[in-house]
C-alpha cells in the first residue's frame, strides 16, 4: 500500500488531477485506489478524476476536470471570456464545444451547455491554456471568443449578457471583431449599438 501510495503522490505532483487509468498506467489497481480514498490518501473529485487531498481547489478545477474527462472539448462563449477575464459575469453552465459527430458528454456536474460543430478541427482560434498550474485545456482564443459572442448574441447567449455587451471595452471588441472578419470579402463595418 505504501508504494502504491508513493506513486500515486508522485503522479499528482506531476499531473494535478488523475484519472482512473493513470494511476492503473502507473500499476495500482482499482482496489487500492478505493482504498486510498477511504483512508484519506486520494480524495475522489467525480467518477473517476482524483487528487491529493492538499491539492489546491480552485475555480478554474471545475474546468480542468471537464478537460481531462473531455480531452477534445473547447471551451467557448460565456465560459472562454471568464477564461480570458474579459467579464466578471459566471455562468452557472460550462459552456464547451464538440465536434458535430462526437457523443456530446454527459456530466451532471457542473452542468455542461454542448454546442456541436465542424469549425473547430481546424483548430482556427483555438489555443492552449493551463489551468490550476498543470491541466492543458483548449479554449477559444479572445478574438474567436468575441466574435462567436456577437454571432450568437440574439440566439445563444442569455439576455443579462447581450445587455451587457456595451460594457466590454469596445477596442478589444472590434480588434476581435477586425480578427473574425479578416477573411470575408466586404466586411459589414464594425458597429457596437
Amino acid at each position: 500500500m505504501k508504494c502504491h501510495q508513493e506513486k500515486a503522490a508522485y503522479l499528482c505532483s506531476r499531473q494535478g488531477i488523475l484519472k482512473t487509468k493513470d494511476l492503473e498506467d502507473a500499476g495500482i489497481h482499482r482496489v487500492a485506489i478505493a482504498e486510498m480514498v477511504k483512508h484519506g490518501k486520494l480524495l475522489k473529485l467525480s467518477r473517476g478524476l482524483y487528487v491529493d487531498p492538499a491539492y489546491p481547489l480552485s475555480e478554474e478545477s471545475q474546468l480542468a476536470q471537464t478537460a481531462i474527462k473531455y480531452p477534445g472539448a473547447v471551451f467557448c462563449l460565456l465560459t472562454a471570456l471568464q477564461i480570458h477575464r474579459i467579464t466578471t459575469q459566471l455562468p452557472h453552465e460550462i459552456w464547451i464545444a464538440i465536434q458535430r459527430h462526437h457523443s456530446p458528454p454527459k456530466q451532471s456536474y457542473p452542468p455542461l451547455r454542448v454546442f456541436r460543430t465542424d469549425s473547430i478541427a481546424d483548430g482556427f482560434g483555438i489555443e492552449q491554456k493551463t489551468v490550476d498550474g498543470v491541466v492543458q485545456i483548449l479554449v477559444t482564443d479572445i478574438h474567436r471568443t468575441i466574435a462567436e459572442c456577437f454571432k450568437y448574441r440574439n440566439t445563444e447567449l442569455p439576455e443579462s449578457f447581450a445587455e451587457n455587451l456595451e460594457a466590454i471595452d469596445t477596442t478589444l471588441l472590434e480588434r476581435g471583431w477586425k480578427s473574425a472578419v479578416a477573411s470575408v470579402k466586404n466586411p459589414p463595418p464594425f458597429d457596437v449599438t
